[in-house]
C-alpha cells in the first residue's frame, strides 16, 4: 500500500509519518508540505490512501518561500481535484483544529466532516482530530486504513 501524507506541521507531520512507518512497515509513504506540492504528487504518482490537513499553504514553506496565501479549506480543493482528476486514492482529513474559516463563514469539524461526506462519497474515508495530548487519533487512523483496505470485503 502507497500513502501520502500532506502536512504543513512538523510536529503533527513526524507524529503521523512515524506511527504509519511502525505500525505498517511494509507500506511506502511519501510526505509534502503544501496544497501545490501535495496535488503535484497526486496528479504524478499512485496512492492509495492520502492523508492531509484541512488548513495548507499554497507552496512548500522554505528559505525563500514563504508558502504563499495560506487556505483554511486546502484540504477540501484538493478533494475536489481527486474528483474532478478522477484520481484514484481514498482520503482521510487530519486536523488538529476544531472550527474551519473565519469568523463570517466558519464551521466545526463535525460540519465540515458531513459536508465532506456528502459531496465526497466515494474517496473520503474520514475526519481524524489530531492532539498531541492523547493517542486517540492512531485508532481512528487505524479503523480508517483497514476500512480501505477490508472494507468491500464486508457485508455489513
Amino acid at each position: 500500500m502507497k500513502i501520502l501524507i500532506i502536512e504543513d506541521d512538523d510536529l503533527k507531520m513526524a507524529k503521523v509519518f512515524n506511527y504509519l512507518k511502525e505500525k505498517y512497515c511494509c507500506f511506502t509513504i511519501d510526505v509534502m508540505r503544501s496544497w501545490k506540492s501535495g496535488l503535484r504528487a497526486l496528479v504524478f504518482g499512485s496512492y492509495d490512501i492520502t492523508i492531509f490537513d484541512m488548513s495548507l499553504p499554497t507552496f512548500d514553506i522554505n528559505r525563500k518561500e514563504s508558502g504563499g496565501a495560506f487556505n483554511s479549506f486546502g484540504g477540501e480543493e484538493i478533494l475536489k481535484e481527486i474528483k474532478r482528476r478522477s484520481i484514484g486514492t481514498k482520503v482521510i482529513v487530519f486536523t488538529q483544529f476544531e472550527y474551519f474559516g473565519d469568523d463570517a463563514r466558519s464551521i466545526s469539524l463535525k460540519e465540515l466532516s458531513t459536508r465532506l461526506e456528502l459531496s465526497f462519497p466515494e474517496i473520503y474515508l474520514s475526519t481524524v482530530f489530531f492532539s498531541a495530548a492523547d493517542n486517540e487519533w492512531e485508532k481512528q487512523i487505524s479503523q480508517a486504513i483497514e476500512f480501505c483496505c477490508h472494507g468491500d470485503d464486508s457485508n455489513d
